[in-house]
């Protein structure tokens, strides 16, 4: 067993920018007024939490989400449109790439089903990392010590473990391990 670290990237914010206003502005040019409705329900309803976590697909969310609000916004445009909502952090991916040369590498993220292949295969930098998990495939969240756990099957010590998180709470590295901040966190651009 390598005496080097699992390091575990998240995906948001960490190595590609993320932006609900952009998703607003996305549904509003297909259907003005969608926007605020969408964004809502995916980022701030029980909903839009099931549908990261797995529990809810995403034509089921898209029905549930539109259909009380009069949206006609087809399921396939919903999609293109909350897709567009990534920029990539360039010297983070890089930063992955080297990695995962070097140790195991993972990636760990709160990520729908709606963006995940699309994800990895928009971004083929995070195809370096040996273990991409997400949470709709592993049915919770960070940080839901559960996540974690499933995590810390792929190293036999969770002591090897480095997490990367522009959320606090969501991050961690081994006990009295001294980490300097890893990532770039370039501002959002305007």
């Amino acid at each position: 067993m390598s005496d080097k670290p699992l390091i575990v990237f998240d995906i948001g914010n960490v190595l590609l920018r993320f932006s609900q206003e952009r998703a607003g502005e996305n549904f509003d040019r297909i259907e003005p007024g969608a926007g605020p409705v969408l964004v809502r329900a995916l980022w701030e309803t029980r909903l839009g939490l099931d549908l990261e976590k797995g529990r809810v697909a995403g034509p089921e969310f898209f029905r549930r989400a539109a259909r009380p609000a009069g949206l006609a916004m087809g399921y396939a445009a919903f999609c293109a449109a909350f897709r567009d909502i990534f920029t990539p952090i360039p010297e983070n991916l890089r930063l992955l790439i080297r990695l995962s040369k070097t140790h195991s590498t993972a990636l760990l993220s709160n990520t729908s089903g709606i963006h995940w292949r699309y994800l990895l295969r928009t971004y083929p930098a995070l195809q370096s990392a040996r273990w991409p998990l997400a949470s709709h495939l592993l049915k919770c969240m960070k940080p839901n010590p559960r996540i974690f756990k499933l995590l810390s099957k792929k190293q036999v010590l969770i002591l090897r473990t480095w997490f990367t998180s522009m959320i606090a709470p969501n991050s961690f590295a081994p006990p009295n391990a001294w980490v300097s901040k890893p990532c770039a966190t370039p501002a959002a651009s305007p």
